[in-house]
């Protein structure tokens, strides 16, 4: 069939994608930048052999314990050593082998991996005098035919880990393009097909940007085939609605529905069976073409439908498609097609992992983000503070003097009545100073022996209309003999009324709260009395977790996101700490664990220390 002009899609320069952030530079997927390299020169160079020697080294480098590497091919049913690389002074020269023989004769016959840890205890291993103690081959394959393998080896035992394989399987699938690209070298009527191949390559080796893959991809099939269609369709990755469709249609670029295309029983074919369809003349093949037709909305006379397929996964379909009689794709542009889709499917998926290394690079940003902001607040909540505190030593004294002053002026005069509101204001401005400190920095003083049972009936007395009306029920299960705690009452009562404030609105509709109180031992044999409380709420998600103690953060609507940041600054002051359990649906646990009090009380009293444990 007549060819229509190739465009030039190379000349574009790649891209260098680093992030950074406070916790140190952020390199964006090294190794796929040393396979886009790497698929750079290989795809430049036209010597066969070279460009295999250029893989053999650069495993050497990708697989760390690799000390000598030596890729095979699959001739007439012997396996013949075509290129090889060591790092040492280990001979380069390998056996042939028939397949079924040796390490590499076992993966050829088997098509999958194979880790040798000792040579010595493998009875397929083919000593040829390099020592190797321990080694990794993995097959060179295409659309389910061995073309050879690749293999490492290193003097030391067990010098691969399970990581090490798919690096060199990406490099074993690098070796496969090398050598389709040699095996349509040696075809003199498809140099065309094969410049267009090579700049579609390069170009595709040049982005990571998923969009302009695709619109490189369609574009390259429809120029290079001659199609009037051409389609790339990836399907939705499971768990995930990522599918993504470009066609190109008379000239025209068309964004489409990945989705409408998967239901198309064409399409569905090749996405279930991993095989080309070739849909030609063939009468049987007319329902297949009818539905390409309801589909696409053009007649179909003939069409090439491809996986696009990374490591044995179908990443999608490359469709090219024809309405007229005279346009019929041949075998060969199946080959063509087929080598097409190899490139652009590892574009993809290197494109997807960038996307992937990308967002947790911009999730460590925006945490470090937050962090920062953490920590600019309570720089501002320690200035604030130390403010509030400079403030008050003046107030006082204009306090005592407007005191002073009230007591020389009649009740009756004038001036008397602007007096007792400067009083007063004054009096407002000292609460307000106090709250200020109180908030940031809540005091040791007043701490006396505590009983804790009868701190939390205070506060279940004081919120009892609160939680009547919000229809939660209270179980409380108090310890016998619980020993008491030194503490600030009523700064332990603040926390506690949070935790339960907070429990209520985890229970929109109502529901139980358990409140438990228990002795514990620590490590270092100290007792500690344990207070939690459960509730049956919505929960917190689990990327929250970390979080619900941070100054300012809520998960609430309107909330201010400082009732459990103070909380947990008032149970640290005591000695303690806020343990928290939650699952989503059904419900959260917290639990203050604080140090009991030992020895005698300060009026000589013992007080009582005991254990249920």
């Amino acid at each position: 069939m007549t060819r229509r002009p190739t465009p030039n899609t190379g000349g574009a320069q790649a891209r260098s994608h680093n992030t950074k952030s406070g916790l140190g530079q952020l390199s964006l997927a090294p190794v796929d930048e040393t396979f886009l390299n790497l698929a750079r020169r290989i795809m430049i160079e036209p010597n066969l052999s070279q460009a295999l020697h250029l893989i053999a080294s650069a495993a050497l480098g990708i697989v760390p314990a690799a000390q000598r590497a030596v890729i095979h091919t699959l001739v007439e049913g012997r396996l013949v050593p075509c290129a090889a690389a060591s790092t040492h002074d280990l001979p380069t020269e390998s056996a042939r082998m028939e397949v079924g023989r040796g390490v590499a004769g076992r993966v050829a016959a088997e098509k999958r991996p194979i880790c040798v840890p000792d040579t010595a205890r493998e009875p397929s291993f083919v000593d040829t005098g390099s020592g190797l103690r321990s080694l990794l081959a993995v097959p060179l394959m295409r659309r389910g035919r061995i073309l050879g393998t690749l293999t490492v080896g290193s003097l030391q035992l067990a010098a691969f880990v399970p990581d090490d394989e798919k690096p060199l399987s990406s490099l074993a699938a690098l070796a496969v393009i090398a050598l389709e690209m040699a095996r349509l070298d040696t075809q003199a009527a498809r140099t065309g097909e094969l410049a267009a191949l090579n700049a579609l390559a390069a170009a595709l080796a040049s982005t990571l940007d998923l969009e302009h893959i695709l619109a490189l991809g369609v574009e390259s099939i429809k120029h290079t085939l001659g199609a009037e269609v051409a389609i790339l369709a990836l399907v939705n990755k499971p768990g995930r609605q990522e599918g993504k469709c470009w066609v190109v249609q008379r000239g025209i670029p068309l964004v489409s529905s990945s989705p409408a295309l998967e239901q198309c029983e064409p399409f569905r074919r090749v996405l279930t069976t991993g095989k080309i369809l070739h849909l030609a003349n063939d009468p049987a093949d007319e329902p297949l073409r009818q539905e390409l037709y309801r589909t696409i909305g053009m007649p179909c006379h003939t069409a090439i439908l491809v996986p696009l397929l990374v490591r044995e996964r179908i990443l999608g379909v490359a469709a090219a498609i024809n309405r007229l009689d005279e346009a019929l794709f041949q075998d060969d542009d199946l080959a063509l097609l087929g080598s097409m889709a190899a490139s652009i499917a590892m574009a993809v998926e290197n494109a997807r992992l960038y996307a992937e290394v990308k967002g947790v690079a911009e999730e460590l940003k925006a945490s470090q983000a937050r962090l920062v902001q953490s920590v600019k607040l309570a720089a501002m909540g320690k200035l604030a503070a130390s403010i509030a505190h400079e403030i008050n030593n003046p107030l006082q004294a204009v306090q005592s003097c407007i005191y002073l002053v009230a007591e020389s002026v009649d009740t009756t005069s004038p001036y008397f009545r602007y007096l007792e509101i400067a009083r007063q204001e004054l009096e407002r401005i000292a609460r307000i100073v106090q709250r200020m400190l109180d908030f940031y920095r809540p005091g040791d003083e007043g701490r006396r022996p505590t009983a804790v049972g009868a701190l939390l009936d205070d506060v279940l007395t004081l919120m009892h209309k609160q939680l009547e009306q919000g229809h939660v029920v209270v179980q409380t299960d108090y310890a016998p003999d619980l020993p008491v705690i030194m503490a600030v009452a009523d700064h332990l009562k603040q926390v506690f009324l949070n935790i339960i404030l907070n429990a209520m609105e985890a229970m929109p509709q109502g529901g139980t709260l358990w409140i438990r109180t228990r002795t514990e031992r620590a490590d270092d044999g100290q007792p500690m009395v344990s207070i939690a409380f459960q509730d049956t709420g919505v929960g917190i998600p689990a990327n929250s977790l970390d979080q619900i103690f941070d100054p300012f953060y809520s998960t609430r609507p309107g909330g201010t996101g400082l009732g459990l940041s103070v909380s947990y600054d008032i149970v640290a002051r005591h000695g303690g700490r806020i343990e928290v359990e939650s699952q989503v649906g059904q419900g959260s646990t917290f639990t203050v664990i604080l140090p009991a009090r030992e020895g005698p009380g300060d009026d000589g009293e013992m007080w009582p220390v005991t254990s249920n444990m």
